[in-house]
């Protein structure tokens, strides 16, 4: 119920163990699309598996060598969809990425839609175009994933679409607390997100505003960094405080916006 990590880290070693391994899940499963990445990765390698409802089955056995060709990152992705959406208008051709991911993430080619974000598959990868539909008011469960909240609360936020999400029990145990962090942070342009309950959060965006001098805090996440940068789009300029915590998962981030024409200055 913490994290699916845990659950992904054991199904690795089980086929080196004598009779293989067995687990039983007996509550709730966070995050269940990474379980099924593993489940795909280690069967890719030659280990026999199963997935039942609330049992994996993973039989003793050696990987196999062989070649995997690792796709590109839909949660890195999701911050250009962002941009995007935020643009007036707008096209960017992004690479590695396929229609059959095994990465859950990958949801977030159907929730641009609604956002104002078409995407159309190519043998390279995706290409991203701007068109003007959007969605009146928006629900959802990300309990299988999490790491979109970010860039999704603050989108909709930009394009002032009421929300309703759940399934963010596991984000209070991030990097930081992300809904704590995202109540703070979007507050400071104009926006109040009310938590319901653990893991559940409402909000009903007026017209963002900013006087040019707000600066968004991290709280050390890099997902708070990259969710926050699309708002430059909308306002001109966005100003975002230790900015290097972008290395954890997109190191080359800020050069990437670099290279389509944004400014990059630091300050202080």
């Amino acid at each position: 119920t913490v994290s699916s990590q845990f659950i992904s880290a054991l199904m690795l070693i089980g086929p080196t163990l004598p009779n293989g391994l067995t687990i039983h899940l007996t509550e709730n499963v966070v995050s269940q699309a990474y379980l099924e990445m593993t489940l795909k990765t280690i069967k890719h390698f030659g280990i026999k598996a199963k997935r039942l409802p609330n049992l994996i089955k993973i039989e003793p056995g050696e990987y196999k060598k062989g070649a995997l060709t690792v796709e590109a990152d839909w949660s890195a992705a999701s911050y250009w969809y962002s941009m995007v959406a935020m643009s007036e208008d707008a096209e960017i051709e992004l690479l590695g990425l396929g229609k059959d991911s095994w990465q859950g993430d990958s949801i977030i080619s159907e929730l641009f839609t609604l956002l104002g974000v078409k995407t159309k598959y190519t043998e390279n990868g995706v290409v991203l175009k701007k068109y003007s539909v959007y969605a009146k008011e928006l629900g959802y469960d990300f309990i299988n994933c999490p790491d979109l909240v970010q860039t999704m609360c603050v989108t909709t936020s930009a394009l002032g679409i009421p929300t309703r999400y759940s399934g963010l029990e596991t984000l209070k145990i991030k990097e930081t607390d992300r809904v704590d962090a995202l109540k703070s942070e979007l507050q400071k342009v104009g926006v109040d997100i009310e938590e319901l309950k653990v893991g559940e959060i409402t909000s009903f965006p007026p017209e963002l505003s900013d006087d040019g001098k707000t600066i968004i805090s991290t709280f050390e996440d890099h997902r708070m960094a990259m969710a926050f940068t699309p708002l430059a789009c909308m306002f001109g300029q966005i100003s975002i405080a230790n900015p290097e915590v972008v290395q954890k998962s997109y190191p080359n981030f800020w050069d990437d916006l670099k290279s389509v024409g944004f400014t990059i200055e630091e300050i202080g």
